[in-house]
């Protein structure tokens, strides 16, 4: 898995061991200058066996999801992209006719004349730069075929004819068995080989002589042997991998269209998986041969099928991983509760050591040094404990997924160091800054009342009854009862063609006229129609993210910057009342 919304996982990375690096920071800078808080903090965690136990435990929450996420989508990543290396083998492209639209091989129905595919090939060697070492016309055709010997029929299978002159840049048409590199050249005309899954269909077996029927005529060809399961083999989609694959000249003889082909396999330099790099400059470099072949450039296309495949599994294990974490975050959350109530228990068991601490003379920072410095500890080494178990979690979702979806492709459990570096220093990080305010929140403390081990007594707020404190609540009141209104109207306008800029506002077309007859209401329209109408043709092309961060803390900003925005990419603003309420409350 290369990114998570749209971010390089090696940003991530990088970012997250900065973070890590300044948590590890924190704890050094306490060693360094408070060594006794340090020894004083750590020399709880043997003490206290069972309780160090349930600590590293409940800590370890947050990392156990966060791996488990990430595992799950490495693996989801890995299994699906190396099937599409595997179908495609050392197909990067292919150049097909432009009325054909981007999809599988047995979708491709249309042919190209073989003398431009001929002129097309010179163009592509005449190129220096044109980093291409395989070119490989292709035609194919669903037939239907039965093997007299099984009694077994398939009524479609995928035909393929491949160019047994154009077989170097594509080592693909391997013997299932041996493992070995099949000549498609050698084969006579009532040859073929055939694919595993038509193998497996038609119980077919090497030598094996079986019936191909074209246009309701059989033809009898002998199975020489069986082949993995390719696009140069036949392989023509994912619910239609039985395929059979022969001379290029004998499928044309066969379907009566000879000099024809239906699309063009295109190999990169490098192998299988490296050749996806040079995508770009092969296109390039194929679009400028295509020009330079005839007028008929507007008749033929490329189509970067492995890229679009590889981009298309590797935004499924994307969904995946994010799937993972938004349905983990109300456990990450708890777990961060948790780790608060923990530290909260652990202050209150030692209240009264932590009073007679204060008495003697050390300070608030100091018992936040101490609980920070113990915390760290038990997150360092809750977080190993995290990972390892969040490996485990997605190994079991990973053999789940593969009972479920092991008839279309097969599942395997895989892990990136990448991944477990960025659930490692996630967790550790999270963790870090829920046990700083927990330790920043039990230090808090009245040194009497901890000796004594005696409630503590609760400060009564100075504003309540008082003329600010009613002015705060009104403050609140006001934001919660005048922008919600308001903004509901100001959305509302802006799907309106009232709300849309001059080039698409349709005039004439009258505004909602139902919130003047709910008098409550009609002075916050009015404000609304006024902010849609002031900026409904000053929107700009793109937002800056500081200005939608602006917006969500403050809401009346935020207000204005909803009816900026095109209507089809909303921000929403709701939570700056949170904020304005904290603020002002």
């Amino acid at each position: 898995m290369d990114s998570l919304f749209g971010i390089s996982m090696t940003v991530i990375m990088w970012v997250l061991l900065g973070i890590l690096g300044l948590a590890v920071g924190v704890v050094l800078y306490v060693v360094l200058r408070s060594r006794v808080m340090f020894l004083m903090g750590l020399r709880n965690i043997p003490r206290r066996g069972a309780q160090t136990t349930l600590i590293i435990l409940g800590l370890m929450l947050s990392t156990l999801i966060i791996t488990a996420a990430f595992t799950t989508g490495d693996t989801v990543d890995r299994s699906l992209t190396a099937q599409g290396y595997s179908m495609l083998g050392h197909v990067d492209e292919w150049i097909q006719l432009a009325a054909e639209r981007n999809g599988p091989p047995r979708e491709i129905d249309s042919t190209i004349p073989q003398r431009l595919s001929d002129r097309l090939r010179e163009a592509i060697e005449a190129d220096p730069d044109a980093k291409i070492d395989g070119y490989l016309p292709i035609l194919r055709s669903d037939v239907p075929i039965v093997n007299p010997r099984s009694r077994q029929s398939e009524p479609i299978v995928n035909f393929v004819g491949l160019d047994s002159t154009s077989l170097d840049g594509f080592p693909d048409v391997i013997d299932a068995g041996s493992g070995e590199l099949l000549d498609v050249g050698s084969l006579a005309a009532d040859e073929a080989f055939m694919n595993e899954s038509a193998a497996d269909a038609l119980d077919t077996e090497a030598g094996d002589t079986i019936q191909i029927f074209v246009r309701s005529e059989p033809h009898d060809f002998t199975i020489m042997a069986i082949v993995e399961d390719k696009v140069v083999t036949g392989l023509g989609d994912f619910n239609a991998k039985e395929g059979l694959v022969t001379r290029l000249d004998t499928l044309q003889g066969l379907l009566g269209q000879p000099g024809e082909v239906n699309f063009i396999a295109i190999s990169n330099e490098g192998g299988v998986r490296s050749g996806l790099d040079l995508t770009e400059d092969v296109l390039a470099s194929l679009d400028v041969a295509i020009v330079d072949v005839s007028f008929e450039r507007a008749a033929l296309e490329v189509y970067d099928v492995k890229r679009d495949l590889i981009e298309d599994f590797q935004l499924v294990g994307n969904v995946m991983t994010t799937f993972f974490l938004i349905f983990g975050l109300f456990s990450i959350a708890s777990g961060m509760l948790l780790i608060v109530m923990i530290f909260v228990m652990l202050a209150a068991e030692r209240r009264s050591e932590l009073g007679m601490a204060r008495a003697i003379g050390t300070r608030r920072g100091h018992l936040v040094q101490m609980f920070l410095s113990e915390g760290m500890a038990y997150n360092m080494l809750a977080a190993f404990v995290g990972v390892g178990l969040g490996v485990l979690v997605a190994v079991g979702i990973a053999n789940v997924m593969g009972r479920i979806f092991g008839d279309f492709f097969n599942i395997e459990p895989h892990v990136t160091a990448r991944s477990l570096i960025i659930s490692y220093s996630l967790g550790v990080s999270l963790t870090f800054l829920t046990v700083t305010f927990a330790s920043w929140r039990v230090s808090n403390l009245n040194i009497v009342a901890a000796i004594r081990d005696l409630d503590e007594v609760s400060v009564p707020n100075p504003e309540a009854g008082t003329v600010r404190g009613f002015l705060r609540g009104l403050l609140n009141a006001t934001v919660t009862v005048v922008l919600a209104p308001i903004s509901l109207f100001v959305l509302m306008l802006r799907g309106h063609t009232f709300g849309f800029s001059a080039p698409e506002r349709v005039y004439g077309e009258r505004i909602p006229l139902w919130p003047f007859f709910v008098v409550p209401l009609a002075p916050f329209y009015l404000i609304a129609l006024a902010i849609v109408a002031l900026t409904r043709d000053r929107r700009p092309d793109k937002m800056s993210s500081w200005l939608v961060a602006l917006g969500i803390l403050v809401p009346p900003f935020g207000l204005a910057l909803v009816a900026l925005q095109d209507r089809r990419a909303m921000i929403s603003w709701a939570p700056g009342l949170a904020t304005v309420g904290i603020v002002g409350g």
